[in-house]
């Protein structure tokens, strides 16, 4: 039996630190995508926290790009460290403001993903 080439374990390595923490982001934005297309144009309008003071449309409309479209990026692996930038920062905002106040076992999701994202 021949033993695999170690480019090909640093590879797959890689693969998998791409994918797998990616793969999880994306699942946290699939729901915000469905939420954003639920409720834009809605007699209600967009219901969102403003964490950047643009709006509850932008704000929702950026998290989904960064938590979508970004961790997709990544797990292609087109542009990564660029790609993880944004993901990165979504999930780092709500660890240091939103959460700051909450015990550990609501906030370790949005800790565990900003400590995993690639650099």
């Amino acid at each position: 039996m021949q033993t695999p080439d170690s480019s090909t374990v640093n590879a797959l390595g890689l693969l998998v630190l791409r994918a797998v923490p990616s793969g999880l982001m994306m699942t946290h934005g699939w729901p915000k995508l469905g939420r954003l297309l639920d409720q834009w144009g809605s007699e209600e309008g967009v219901k969102f926290f403003d964490f950047l003071g643009l709006g509850p449309e932008v704000s929702l409309i950026l998290t989904v790009l960064a938590e979508l479209v970004a961790p997709a990026l990544v797990a292609m692996g087109w542009k990564t460290r660029w790609a993880a930038l944004p993901a990165a920062f979504t999930m780092t905002w709500p660890r240091l403001w939103c959460m700051a106040a909450t015990r550990w076992g609501t906030k370790n999701w949005p800790c565990c993903t900003s400590c995993a994202s690639p650099p």
